[in-house]
């Protein structure tokens, strides 16, 4: 594969490098032996080990991992010049000096390690070496700098996540699959070593000879170290598909590595992410995702266990059940333990062998370990402080804020994007970068672009998730002609957005119905008296003392890293959960700022009720979405109608205040006899269904109060404990998620109590969304968002031209009403919705699982609207 070009294109691999492309005469690489050379920009030698030539970086910076860059190079030392993989060790963010040794022995024992195993299916490591750089000449001061490589054989294919993007996988290709990947894992397990990573990314199809090669060996782990037992070995591995003791940081064995090759499978098999398909018990859900023989779903369901002991044990054992093997009974299920154990610890990439020792070491100096326990307190202290209080430089806080200078929404994964949609992207970014210089025309100009780009993605079929109008562009355009005009009137939302896939689509809602208002009022009606309305997002976690501290910023107009932000703050939009809602709402009362909540729905409760129940909110927040007393008397009135009342079961959450909320409204309703209550930050679905087995003969229904964090999870797990037992089954809002429904016949039957419905909404705002959006399927949040901020708009053009806060609660508390989405929006005395029955039910509706809404309407599983 010699270049027959007079000129090489060489990259440097210095990390701070600012120009690293660079370029060699082919004659001074065709001549031995080889010298060096050096990148113009930075100085750093470009032929590494004056043998490996890196070409480009093989994988997006974007997309790089946490602790290292990967470049394809070429193997000088073969006349035909081979392809070969540079992994340079590189921590994106910058470690301890301790840390940093750690990450090193990891990164020279997976070059061990790999050196050792001698499988056809494993990439070979031809090189390990560490390279004392020089200092950056574009940095004076900088100082030498100290470089790790792995260099491995390059496999020419696709991985199988890349793969996944434009197929799913049919029954005989997993198998063949399966078997080859097992014969690779009997080796490597023979050889006392344990993957502990394996995933679609991580298994790559190889053109050229038609099989898969099991790649990025950075997570292995030798079954037994020195003197280190396995239980305190690294926590390691990706949590979607790493089993339950591996995320426990407990003890691994070669059933760990099955485990994370089953969830392989049935990612394969089903095209879905196993967050998807995992419940927080570990209880998976996948079988009608897809058409498998039973026997190689209950194989891999066998994989799945959650307890290491019940599952097939080895490579081998796997498969001779799937050579035809009976399949072994399931061992007794193991005692449990006397202490328990955490569920979930971050992943980290930090061996503890190292931490361990030193961990001795100065458990022979109390006094040492006092003294850094203390300074570690007051240092968290001190950082909490600096991060959080107003009083403090604002630059210190990241991401939370923006009006349209960066996105709050975690970036997509483009691969599963079309090319128009990453345009659209691209735009964005150009926009945001424009919206911060500030330079709104500009900005202006990309974020309309991004947008018509985004609508016409949206009817592109490249890809496997569709794109959309993104709802923070929108708010991001508004806000940028709201700037060119002038003197914008400012209201702010906050979302809880908190990097789970989850709280994003929720966040997104809110967002649509934020933006709507925004929209019509500034591009149809001209803004309030030719003022135009700005929106700052805000993030807040979805946590009560991140909202709290949002809440202050807020208070006070300080937009952290906003310095042309001179407005003032008339109201917010949020919080998300009513603990989050009510955590910020002390500071909303202090500050005398409004808040309109549109989802938190705990009802009102001043004293502690006989089991401590409390819900003191001020009366500073108002809420668009009806308290759970109006979902608690919709299901009365459906049990009643369905002659299913009797003996129920209700499964809550005590540290939840929603879900202990809806649990205290059933038991005022129901009456605390006919209720079995289950706490389940006390208990498991399995174990409540275990304890009351000889009561769920003669139980009627179960409600799941479920909090907005546990519903997809537990309420999945719920529903299929229950689902054959002829009981009716019930459920909060937190189980609607969307318009659109992902786990299909599994919770046919289910029966809702939400704020709104899309068949109840107001028609225009149907219509409206589908112009925004390209749907009317919104969300029930965008709903009750939308009536949020058209009744703070409504509040802020009532008053004179210098609208103010206490302006606005003034209006809301005497009684202000408006036209929203979901009919007359108007608060009653305590500030909450007044649900008036006259409006014609579109707040305050159930909905149930069914595959028809209508007999004419194709076969798809969604929420239909119950006539009342």
């Amino acid at each position: 594969m010699v270049n027959s070009s007079p000129i090489v294109e060489v990259y440097c691999t210095r990390p701070s490098c600012k120009d690293p492309k660079n370029t060699i005469p082919e004659k001074f690489i065709a001549t031995k032996p080889i010298g060096q050379r050096f990148c113009a920009s930075c100085g750093m030698s470009l032929i590494l080990e004056q043998r490996f030539l890196p070409l480009r970086q093989l994988v997006p910076e974007q997309q790089q991992g946490g602790f290292g860059r990967t470049f394809l190079a070429q193997d000088l030392s073969f006349q035909e010049r081979r392809l070969c993989v540079v992994k340079q060790l590189h921590p994106k963010n910058p470690p301890t000096e301790s840390q940093l040794e750690v990450i090193e022995e990891m990164f020279k024992r997976e070059g061990k390690v790999l050196q050792e195993l001698r499988h056809p299916q494993i990439p070979r490591a031809l090189a390990f070496f560490k390279i004392e750089a020089n200092p950056d000449l574009a940095n004076p001061s900088s100082n030498r700098q100290s470089f790790f490589y792995l260099i491995q054989e390059y496999i020419e294919g696709k991985n199988l996540l890349e793969i996944l993007q434009e197929k799913q996988f049919l029954e005989a290709e997993v198998l063949d699959f399966l078997q080859q990947l097992l014969e690779i894992l009997k080796y490597v397990h023979g050889q006392r070593v344990i993957h502990r990573d394996i995933k679609p990314p991580n298994i790559v199809y190889c053109d050229k000879d038609k099989k898969f090669y099991l790649i990025d060996f950075g997570a292995v782990k030798q079954v037994v170290q020195e003197g280190v037992p396995t239980e305190q070995s690294v926590v390691i591995g990706t949590p979607a598909y790493a089993p339950p003791e591996q995320k426990a940081g407990n003890a691994v064995s070669s059933a760990s590595d099955l485990y994370s090759l089953a969830a392989t499978c049935v990612h394969l098999l089903t095209g879905r992410n196993p967050t998807e398909l995992r419940n927080r018990e570990d209880q998976w859900n996948w079988r009608q995702y897809t058409n498998v023989s039973e026997h190689l779903a209950e194989v891999l369901d066998r994989m799945l266990l959650p307890q290491l002991e019940q599952r097939l044990q080895s490579a081998e054992e796997v498969q001779q059940v799937l050579n035809g093997s009976t399949l072994p009974p399931i061992p007794p299920y193991p005692p449990k333990p006397s202490s328990p154990q955490p569920q979930y610890i971050r992943t980290t990439i930090l061996s503890a062998q190292p931490l361990i020792q030193q961990f001795k070491r100065l458990l022979r100096k109390w006094w040492i370990i006092l003294g850094l326990v203390l300074l570690g307190l007051a240092i968290a202290i001190a950082i909490h402080q600096i991060i959080f209080s107003p009083s403090t430089d604002s630059t210190v806080i990241s991401n939370y804020f923006t009006r349209g200078e960066e996105s709050l929404i975690p970036e997509n994964d483009f691969s599963q994007l079309s090319p128009t949609c990453q345009q659209a992207f691209d735009h964005k970014k150009e926009a945001m970068r424009a919206f911060s210089t500030p330079d709104f025309v500009s900005a202006k100009d990309n974020f309309q672009t991004a947008i018509d780009l985004f609508k016409q993605a949206s009817n592109d079929n490249l890809g496997t998730r569709k794109c959309s109008v993104d709802p923070e562009t929108q708010i991001f355009l508004n806000n940028a002609k709201a700037n060119i005009q002038g003197n914008p009137i400012t209201i702010a939302v906050v979302v809880p957005i908190n990097q789970n896939a989850t709280s994003i689509a929720l966040a997104q809602q809110i967002l649509r119905g934020v933006a709507h208002v925004q929209d019509k009022l500034n591009n149809q009606n001209g803004g309030i008296r030719n003022q135009l309305l700005q929106v700052i997002i805000v993030r807040d976690n979805n946590d009560p003392q991140t909202a709290r501290d949002i809440a202050k910023y807020l208070a006070q107009n300080n937009i952290p890293n906003d310095p042309s932000f001179n407005g003032n703050v008339l109201g917010v939009i949020g919080n998300f959960t009513s603990d989050v809602t009510l955590a910020a709402g002390e500071i909303y009362e202090s500050e005398q700022l409004v808040a309109i909540s549109p989802t938190s729905t705990a009802v009102r409760r001043n004293q502690p009720s006989p089991s401590g129940y409390q819900f003191n909110l001020t009366e500073y927040v108002f809420r668009t979405a009806p308290d759970d007393s109006v979902a608690v008397d919709d299901l009365f009135q459906y049990v009643y109608q369905e002659k299913q009342f009797g003996k129920g079961i209700i499964l809550f959450n005590k540290t939840k205040r929603y879900s202990w909320s809806l649990k205290e409204a059933f038991e005022t309703k129901f009456g605390s006899g006919n209720l079995i209550s289950c706490d389940l930050s006390q208990t498991t679905v399995y174990r409540c269904a275990l304890e009351h087995s000889q009561d769920v003969k003669s139980v009627k229904f179960v409600m799941l109060a479920l909090s907005s964090e546990e519903a997809s999870n537990l309420g999945l797990s719920a529903i299929n404990l229950f689902k054959n037992q002829q009981i009716l089954l019930l459920g909060g809002d937190t189980l609607y998620s969307d318009d659109n429904l992902s786990f299909g016949e599994i919770a046919n039957g289910l029966v809702v109590a939400i704020p709104t419905h899309v068949d109840a909404t107001d028609s225009d705002f149907n219509q409206e969304s589908i112009k925004l959006w390209g749907t009317k399927y919104v969300g029930w949040r965008a709903a009750t968002a939308y009536d949020a901020a058209q009744i703070m708009v409504k509040g802020i053009e009532e008053q004179s031209n210098n609208p103010t806060r206490q302006g606005l609660y003034n209006i809301l508390n005497d009684g202000l009403s408006t036209k929203g989405a979901t009919g007359t929006v108007r608060f009653n005395p305590q500030h909450d919705r007044l649900v008036i029955p006259e409006d014609g039910n579109k707040i305050g509706v159930l909905g149930q699982v069914k595959q028809k809404c209508k007999p004419e309407d194709k076969p798809q599983y969604r929420f239909c609207l119950i006539p009342q």
